[in-house]
C-alpha cells in the first residue's frame, strides 16, 4: 500500500471546481491522483470530517462543550504545526492515470475510524473508481486546511471554520496549498 506523501488543493475557474491532488509514494516510486472537487462534494465531504473530529472526543462526554472546543482547537493548533505548507507541490514523473487523462470526479466520499485510530478516507467517482487514503490526525487537519483554504480561493461562501482562527490564515498568496 502507498503512503501519503503530498496533498495539493487548487481552484480551477474554467471547471468552478477545486482539484485535489494527492502524490503517493510506494517504495521509490512517486504516483499522482487526481480528483475534481465540487462545490457540493466539498460541502458533504466537510460535514463528514467535521463529524470525525468531534467524534474523537466522544470519549469526553461530561466535558463541558466548551472544555470539548478547546481540546479540539488544540489538537488542531499541533497537528497543523507538523503540516509544511511551504515546500512546492512536486508532481511525480510517474502517475497513476495516463498523463492526459482527466481528474476523477469525486462524487461519493466514506469516512470513518480505523481500529489503529487513524482515519479511512475513500474519495470515488459515482461508478466506484477513486482512491483510498489513510490519514492521521495531522493529515487529517491538514486537508481540512487545504479544503477551507480551496473554497475561500473559489469564493464559493461556503460557512466551513476551523476550531482555531489562527490556523485558518492562509499561509501565502499563492492559489494552492500542500502538506507532507
Amino acid at each position: 500500500m502507498a503512503n501519503l506523501h503530498q496533498l495539493n488543493i487548487s481552484y480551477d475557474p474554467g471547471e468552478d471546481r477545486l482539484l485535489l491532488k494527492i502524490t503517493a509514494k510506494d517504495g521509490e516510486r512517486l504516483q499522482e491522483f487526481r480528483l475534481w472537487l465540487t462545490r457540493r462534494f466539498v460541502l458533504l465531504l466537510w460535514q463528514s470530517l467535521e463529524r470525525t473530529v468531534t467524534e474523537t472526543l466522544a470519549v469526553y462526554p461530561a466535558a463541558p462543550r466548551a472544555h470539548q472546543e478547546s481540546l479540539i482547537r488544540f489538537q488542531e493548533e499541533a497537528a497543523l504545526q507538523q503540516a509544511d505548507f511551504t515546500t512546492p507541490y512536486t508532481p511525480p514523473v510517474q502517475t497513476a492515470a495516463p498523463p492526459a487523462a482527466p481528474p476523477l470526479l469525486a462524487g461519493r466520499a466514506r469516512v470513518r475510524r480505523r481500529p489503529d485510530n487513524n482515519l479511512a478516507l475513500s474519495l470515488q467517482q459515482e461508478n466506484g473508481t477513486g482512491i483510498n487514503l489513510v490519514l492521521n490526525a495531522a493529515m487529517l487537519h491538514a486537508l481540512r486546511k487545504l479544503l477551507l483554504e480551496g473554497v475561500e480561493m473559489a469564493q464559493w461562501h461556503l460557512d466551513l471554520r476551523l476550531a482555531s482562527p489562527s490556523a485558518a490564515a492562509p499561509a501565502n498568496g499563492r492559489g494552492s496549498r500542500l502538506v507532507h
